[in-house]
């Protein structure tokens, strides 16, 4: 029987095929190598960026609690927003400012041309403090960087734009606070005046004025026809009692006769003793006397009568004193309500002059207190000179490795084009060439 040999595994096969294009293309593919990882070094040499960066701060004009209420305290003190900062940032004036401030240093390795160059040579980031899905809160602090070749560049660029932004900023400042504290001390000067011309109109008004009086008078003509008017019911009472009194007593009168007779009929004896007496009389019934008995009637004033006779006229008098009084009240109060009436209406008068000046006193006094306070408080905001924007920290210069970044380009190169220069080795000489020899 003959001797078969074992086969070897199909891979191994397939390793002696690779192995066999790489040696075949081994010159090739270092040469490749060596050129990609010479090109990625210059490349990463020659794109070396240095970087500075600069930090801004938002700090509004310190607000007491007691002015947090107050919307042009409010204005005066209000910071500036993150996408103001952003705008001005990168806005065409401070580019320009920049450049121009950049250039006339004579600092820069390379003089900048163009605006655009510097934009695209600087960058500004903010940070959110606090995000919800309804908001945004953005940190105060505005991060400046600038990108450059050489690292004493990238400072110079990044505090010059620092420099710039902070200056724009407090011109943005002003040109928002300033227009509203010139109206608001133009404003406040014009009260002031209207605060001296109001007091003194008041000053007029008391100087001239008879208010006090009027209304002394007022409160002693009340009293009077008060006074009055109770003497008339008081009067008017007594009248009443003295009419039924009067009343009663007639009645009485006219049941009581003005004398009183008596007539008897005495004994002999008697009547002969009484025939002297004054007052009476004896009749003789008979025509003979002897025979028959005399009658004697006495008469007398009646006391009862004349002592109400007394009283009638005495009550009637007092009737007719009260009637002639009660008709004198009339008048006088008639003359004291017209009296009253006349200076009421002159102290309504008085007094609506009184409140309509003391109105336009209060008034124009408080909106001068409250722009006075307004107008001090801008002042000293203005005399402040506090800025809305300040650098916290500047840029500094930080050292630049020299061919740490050309290594890395090169080794990223080489590991790329070696497994590239591979794959298409094994690809042209395994798959392509075959397919096109057959």
């Amino acid at each position: 029987m003959p001797n078969t040999a074992p086969s070897s595994p199909p891979y191994a096969a397939y390793l002696r095929d690779v192995l066999e294009c790489l040696r075949k293309d081994l010159t090739k593919i270092i040469a490749v190598t060596i050129l990609a990882v010479a090109a990625a070094a210059a490349v990463g040499k020659l794109t070396n960026t240095a970087t500075s960066t600069a930090q801004l701060v938002l700090t509004p004009i310190p607000l007491q609690e007691r002015k947090a209420d107050d919307a042009l305290a409010v204005m005066l003190a209000s910071e500036l927003d993150v996408t103001t900062v952003s705008l001005l940032c990168k806005s065409d004036t401070v580019l320009r400012k920049t450049m121009e401030k950049l250039n006339a240093s004579g600092e820069l390795g390379e003089p900048i041309e163009y605006v655009n160059q510097l934009q695209n040579a600087l960058d500004h980031r903010v940070t959110v403090s606090k995000e919800t899905p309804y908001d945004l809160v953005y940190s105060p602090i505005v991060e400046l960087t600038a990108y450059a070749k050489k690292p004493a560049d990238a400072r110079l660029m990044v505090n010059t734009w620092a420099e710039i932004v902070v200056a724009a900023a407090k011109e943005f400042q002003d040109a928002v606070q300033k227009p509203a504290a010139k109206a608001l001390r133009a404003r406040t000067e014009e009260l002031k005046k209207d605060l001296v011309k109001a007091e003194m109109e008041s000053e007029m008004f008391w100087t001239k004025s008879n208010v006090l009086y009027l209304e002394e008078r007022l409160t002693d003509i009340i009293a009077r026809i008060n006074s009055l008017k109770h003497s008339e019911t008081v009067l008017g009472t007594q009248l009443i009692a003295e009419r039924a009194s009067l009343e009663v007593i007639n009645e009485e009168l006219a049941a009581e006769t003005e004398k009183l007779s008596l007539r008897w009929i005495p004994s002999a004896g008697l009547a002969a003793a009484l025939s002297n007496v004054a007052g009476v009389s004896a009749e003789n019934r008979s025509e003979d006397a002897g025979k028959t008995q005399s009658l004697i009637e006495i008469e007398h004033l009646n006391t009862v009568h004349w002592e109400l006779r007394g009283r009638a006229a005495a009550t009637h008098a007092t009737v007719a004193s009260l009637e002639s009084q009660l008709r004198e009240l009339d008048p006088r109060v008639g003359k004291l309500e017209a009296e009253r009436l006349e200076v009421q209406a002159e102290l309504a008068k008085k007094n609506t002059e009184k409140n309509r000046v003391g109105r336009k006193l209060e008034r124009v006094e408080g909106a001068y207190s409250n722009l006075a306070d307004k107008n001090a408080y801008a002042r000293v905001a203005e005399m402040l000179n506090y800025p809305a924007l300040q650098i916290i920290s500047h840029g500094t210069e930080w050292r630049l490795p020299r061919f740490r970044r050309a290594i890395i380009f090169g080794v990223i190169a080489a590991v790329m084009t070696c497994g590239a220069a591979v794959f298409l080795s094994i690809a042209y000489r395994m798959v392509l060439k075959p397919a096109l020899d057959n």
